[in-house]
């Protein structure tokens, strides 16, 4: 009897996931283990992001999930032997994945998009292009159009990215030297460690430290120097 109340469990849990109790967007995306998928180029969270990611199904079995434009355009340049099979894109208003060759998209100069400083989004209907553009503006394009956008764009947003993440940086960087010490200070106190005591010249046992020299170095003093009292001190 027990049995035969486990089986229909197991069988419940085995199909759960088909009837919505997976997230969609991490079914979409292969996701494994219960991780948020990421960006291959920009490490972006896909879930974040799911209003602009896009899917490349190439003929040759690889599928690659992005999370925009600008990162789908940078694979297919890297891919230029691959054909694509499929090339899907969020709805932006619905996030549902939709053809990207057969969406309305839309360019916003005004805006920063996903990875852009020109957003670029894609809409099912022409209709959820048209209520956008009349909300915040910007034109309406053909997806051809809008990958050469993303092409002529590739240099400026790239420069913009880079600013952003060495900014973000910084904060870390400065924290690290305040931890370990200036660079002055750490090559100063590695000489210090070096050497022991820092004489004249930089060196211990230089000259005007013979006795010191002697004193630390175990050596005898010359015969007719011991205890001499023209000797100089340690310091």
């Amino acid at each position: 009897m027990r049995h035969l109340v486990l089986i229909p469990l197991l069988l419940l849990f085995a199909v759960g996931p088909a009837f919505g109790g997976e997230n969609p967007v991490s079914r979409a995306f292969g996701d494994d283990g219960g991780r948020a998928p990421a960006c291959p180029y920009c490490g972006m969270d896909l879930e974040k992001f799911a209003h602009s990611r896009m899917v490349i199904d190439y003929d040759d079995g690889r599928s690659v999930a992005l999370c925009s434009l600008h990162c789908a355009a940078v694979d297919l340049a890297l891919n230029i032997d691959r054909t694509p099979r499929a090339i899907r894109v969020a709805d932006y208003p619905s996030q549902k994945l939709i053809d990207a060759e057969t969406a309305v998209w839309l360019v916003d100069p005004s805006k920063p998009g996903v990875m852009t400083t020109h957003a670029k989004w894609a809409f099912e209907s022409l209709q959820g292009a048209e209520k956008y553009l009349q909300e915040n503006g910007g034109r309406i394009v053909s997806f051809a159009e809008a990958m050469k956008i993303a092409y002529a764009d590739m240099h400026q947003d790239n420069q913009m990215i880079r600013e952003k993440r060495g900014a973000a940086r910084a904060p870390r960087q400065a924290g690290m030297s305040q931890l370990h010490g200036t660079p002055a200070a750490t090559t100063q106190a590695s000489e210090m460690g070096r050497t022991g005591h820092m004489g004249k010249g930089g060196r211990m046992g230089g000259r005007g430290h013979c006795m010191c020299k002697m004193r630390h170095g175990g050596m005898a003093p010359p015969s007719g120097q011991q205890g001499s009292s023209a000797a100089p001190s340690c310091h």
